[in-house]
């Protein structure tokens, strides 16, 4: 048992002597994140919980075969259910965010998750626009846009 303490001393002292100024120390028997995520997976076979996707414990981010791929179709639908004046606050947020759409002229209304938009935009874009920034709100089940063109 001493002498197993013994070798792994060495081997951390020589990781150590190998370590490039600047760069962050490497973890335990000289693996850096990767290592400990790739240890992680071959425990559990090579497939986590999820499929083979999971969270790497140094840094929290997710790693494994769906890190990259896109969202499926059930994000937002679950049992909570967001208010009318949480919807509306989204909506607004996400109009003004835009740095493409001038939304000083629209007003939000919000009644059992339908949006309507109302007033004044600047051109036909701008109102498709703000109709599809209304759509991608969590918790809008539809959005009626009643917004006019000015000058038309």
């Amino acid at each position: 048992m001493q002498e197993r303490e013994k070798m792994r001393g060495q081997m951390l002292d020589k990781s150590a002597e190998q370590q490039q100024p600047g760069r962050e120390p490497r973890g335990r028997m000289g693996m850096g994140r990767m290592g400990m995520m790739g240890r992680m997976q071959r425990r559990q076979g090579g497939m986590g919980p999820m499929g083979g996707v999971g969270m790497c414990p140094m840094c929290g981010r997710m790693m494994g075969m769906g890190a990259g791929q896109e969202e499926g179709p059930y994000r937002g639908k679950g049992p909570a259910k967001r208010t009318d004046e949480q919807i509306k606050s989204g909506v607004e947020e996400a109009l003004t965010a835009d740095s493409w759409l001038d939304a000083s002229g629209i007003q939000v209304n919000v009644q059992n998750g339908i949006v309507t938009l109302s007033g004044t935009v600047d051109s036909r874009e701008s109102k498709r626009r703000a109709e599809d920034f209304a759509d991608q709100v969590s918790g809008v089940r539809d959005v009626q846009n009643n917004l006019q063109i000015a000058g038309l």
